[in-house]
């Protein structure tokens, strides 16, 4: 009986990683990238020049 819950609860986490990876994207590459993508928001920022429209994305992500 035992066996059969262990069963459910392995399918159970392949279809969470799938989902999560599918919904969340893989975090190993978007890190790096969106790090980048602050850091130049950041000095746009600090200069003055953000659009309205770059100030909305900004507050979105972050």
């Amino acid at each position: 009986m035992g066996h059969v819950f262990r069963d459910k609860l392995k399918a159970l986490k392949v279809e969470l990683k799938k989902w999560n990876h599918e919904a969340y994207g893989a975090f190993e590459t978007r890190i790096p990238e969106l790090t980048t993508k602050i850091e130049g928001m950041k000095l746009k920022g600090e200069a003055g020049d953000l659009s309205l429209e770059e100030v909305k994305v900004w507050k979105e992500d972050c």
